[in-house]
């Protein structure tokens, strides 16, 4: 096997970056004027109330979702709920792989809608793979 070869093996098994992380809030509007205003951050509004805080640095100038802020019912004193942390990968990661070592580890993987994987750490981190 060349190194061409191995380094794609090695990216094939690898988690790739942080891709994001999603919060449920009671008030994504309110908790986006404050990172906006209070922070810095560029909030963005997407579909279904969620809105986005993205960054730059790394990530170039378009920057990058770092928090999506989701709507959450309940009361407002429960605090912020992490819904999930998400991971991508890259092109031919070995989603089979990962989801037989999930499972090994006491994990319940299912499929997400954009392919990847989701599951829930012993403590009950969501995390996703995609």
């Amino acid at each position: 096997m060349d190194s061409m070869d191995a380094s794609t093996d090695v990216a094939r098994e690898r988690l790739g970056r942080l891709a994001g992380v999603t919060v449920g809030v009671p008030d994504p509007a309110a908790t986006a004027a404050f990172l906006a205003d209070g922070i810095g951050f560029t909030t963005v509004p997407l579909d279904d109330g969620e809105i986005a805080v993205r960054c730059e640095g790394d990530y170039g100038p378009r920057g990058q979702t770092a928090v999506t802020l989701r709507p959450r019912e309940g009361d407002p004193a429960d605090g912020p709920e992490l819904l999930a942390v998400t991971f991508e990968v890259a092109g031919g990661y070995d989603f089979d792989a990962l989801a037989a070592r999930a499972s090994a580890a006491g994990a319940d993987p299912r499929p997400t809608a954009a392919g990847g994987l989701a599951f829930a750490e012993p403590a009950g981190c969501p995390l996703v793979v995609e």
